[in-house]
């Protein structure tokens, strides 16, 4: 359940970064693709959009 519910909050925060960019988000994602709840195949998408 945490891995979806960070998974919805990383893809909310990239729309967010589309329109308003900003270095807590930046954080936020980097935490996120460093971290181990999201396994690789999910990592590898958020960085295809990154």
């Amino acid at each position: 359940m945490r891995k979806s519910i960070l998974l919805d909050t990383v893809n909310a925060l990239l729309e967010i970064r589309k329109y308003s960019p900003s270095e807590e988000i930046d954080a936020f994602l980097l935490e996120a693709l460093t971290g181990t709840i999201l396994d690789s195949k999910s990592k590898r998408q958020i960085r295809e959009v990154l």
